[in-house]
């Protein structure tokens, strides 16, 4: 609790620290789970490829890095340099991992690149 701000505010005040997690984005447990789903239901799993601005790139580079599967990020341009810089920081911590951050043209172009990357014939 924050009596401080509590007593600002005349309530009880609690705050959840996200930029204290391991990628300082909140989306971290997002990708834990999904990476340790993915190894359960599917073991031989080599890769994940996911388009995406930010803070659920930060979440699956982590939970990739550290469940040993490879990860590529495809992000549009026009992306914030914050979260531009956070995926790249992510990437810098992959340490024999791969993690691929591509940047692209717009939201549409992500889309394709997704596909091509993932292994499907786009749609156009």
């Amino acid at each position: 609790m924050w009596p401080l701000l509590a007593d600002d505010v005349g309530a009880e005040v609690w705050v959840k620290h996200e930029n204290h997690t391991p990628t300082g984005a909140f989306k971290v447990r997002g990708g834990l789970v999904y990476t340790e789903r993915l190894r359960a239901g599917r073991p031989g799993v080599k890769g994940i490829v996911s388009a995406t601005r930010g803070n659920h790139g930060q979440s699956l580079a982590f939970a990739g890095r550290a469940a040993g599967i490879d990860v590529t990020i495809v992000v549009p341009e026009g992306n914030s340099p914050g979260k531009l810089a956070g995926l790249l920081a992510e990437r810098s911590r992959a340490a024999g991992r791969r993690v691929a951050v591509i940047h692209t043209g717009g939201n549409a172009d992500a889309g394709l690149l997704l596909q091509v990357l993932a292994g499907h014939t786009p749609t156009v």
